[in-house]
């Protein structure tokens, strides 16, 4: 991999940090330490997953479920319990794609357990939450 593809990389690591100090701001969030195996640091530490982050010229090279596995194999491989996430953005040419979050389907129906349940919480004990239409 070539200097310049290395650096996006960083640049995208970083950006993913940040949104996750900004959800998590009681963490200690960084960018990891890059190793030759990612098994032994994510590629942002301190959150609450274990984050692999790709940023790709195409679609083909920021496949979310690759993405997925490899940080499936680094959590496992390090012996991290933590739940996995797989941050992917792709650009390049005039297309740009908003960036996506894959999760194993446990921990995402997990995490939209947690969000009723809170939801409900604050609404009525009745209601189930319903996401507001984008505009």
């Amino acid at each position: 991999m070539g200097k310049m593809s290395r650096d996006k990389g960083k640049r995208w690591e970083r950006e993913v940090a940040q949104l996750l100090r900004k959800t998590f701001p009681e963490l200690p969030i960084k960018r990891g330490w890059q190793t030759r195996s990612g098994a032994d640091a994510p590629d942002v530490d301190g959150a609450p997953v274990w984050a692999e982050c790709k940023h790709a010229k195409g679609l083909a090279n920021a496949d979310p479920f690759k993405a997925l596995e490899q940080a499936r194999a680094a959590a496992d491989a390090g012996k991290d319990p933590r739940p996995i996430a797989a941050f992917c953005k792709v650009g390049g040419g005039k297309i740009q794609h908003a960036p996506v979050m894959a999760v194993p389907i446990d921990f995402g129906l997990e995490l939209l357990r947690v969000w009723a349940n809170r939801a409900r919480s604050v609404e009525s004990p009745d209601t189930v939450p319903v996401l507001p239409a984008k505009k």
